[in-house]
């Protein structure tokens, strides 16, 4: 029922403009939130849990529910590579010299990454290697993203694992990359951009 939910939010995400309503929010709290969710799916499958929440992280500005599905989109992405055991990491730090004031977190797995002929389509719009899969999490991930004035990068392992990389500002300057990612994603263009890298 609660993957039904989220399909559901996903796709009314990815039909209509969703403002971001922006509240001070502890990312670790989320994290512990969103696992919570997982605990039961985490145990029947076996998968080892590794987390390393920095308690230095700042209190950031975000709509707390779009960060929260992002949070639950990757996690999930996780642990259906991962399948029947492996490794699941979840990493917090402050941002680092040089970067924004904010926060950054990872989502990691060891599900043997991502095939190079297709690593470049998995921000792009319904691209999906799952046989029930919407292929919208990511997305919808990259967009919430770039609407609070973050990056996503991807740490792509063939063979091993994935890793995403999120940060996210203390305040976002402003809003609306975003909503042009949406857009592009609407008119069928392709949206595959990982932060200043290419995920490719």
């Amino acid at each position: 029922m609660k993957r039904l939910e989220r399909t559901i939010q996903e796709t009314l995400y990815f039909s209509r403009e969703v403002v971001p309503v922006l509240q001070p929010v502890d990312i670790n709290a989320e994290i512990r939130e969103v696992l919570a969710m997982f605990r039961d799916e985490l145990e029947e499958a076996g998968i080892e849990k590794v987390v390393d929440l920095s308690e230095d992280v700042p209190e950031i500005h975000v709509d707390p529910d779009q960060i929260r599905q992002v949070l639950w989109n990757l996690v999930s992405n996780a642990v259906q590579a991962l399948g029947g055991g492996g490794k699941l990491t979840l990493v917090t730090r402050p941002s680092s010299e040089g970067e924004r004031e904010g926060v950054v977190f990872l989502v990691g797995d060891t599900g043997g990454g991502i095939s190079h002929d297709v690593v470049h389509n998995i921000f792009n719009p319904f691209f999906t290697t799952k046989p029930k899969g919407t292929g919208l999490g990511l997305p919808i991930v990259h967009a919430i993203v770039q609407n609070h004035g973050g990056t996503i990068q991807l740490d792509n392992r063939e063979g091993e694992g994935v890793t995403f990389s999120v940060f996210l500002p203390r305040a976002p300057k402003g809003l609306g990359t975003g909503d042009r990612i949406l857009e592009q994603m609407r008119k069928g263009g392709r949206s595959g951009t990982v932060g200043k890298e290419d995920s490719g």
